[in-house]
């Protein structure tokens, strides 16, 4: 059986401060820069997939609108005005 190694204080913070300047050189690896917040939106949409269920409600919505300007309706105009009406 081996004795355990006993690390002093300043060994083990050593090791931490290693482990973590290695971990923070991984992430700035895998770091992207965007110019502007629409660019990262942009990004992340292209990344992140719709959900099944968000995918055929817009589908649904965008026939009922294209069907609603094919059929000569008019426009209803904003929410606001209706509102008000």
């Amino acid at each position: 059986m081996k004795p355990e190694r006993k690390l002093s204080f300043r060994q083990q913070t050593n090791e931490e401060q290693q482990a973590r300047v290695a971990e923070t050189a991984n992430t700035v690896e895998n770091a992207k820069e965007f110019n502007s917040a629409e660019e990262l939106l942009r990004y992340d949409a292209a990344q992140t997939p719709v959900p099944a269920a968000i995918a055929q409600r817009l589908a649904a919505s965008t026939q009922v609108e294209s069907a609603n300007k094919n059929a000569g309706k008019p426009d209803p105009g904003p929410w606001w005005k209706r509102f008000l009406r």
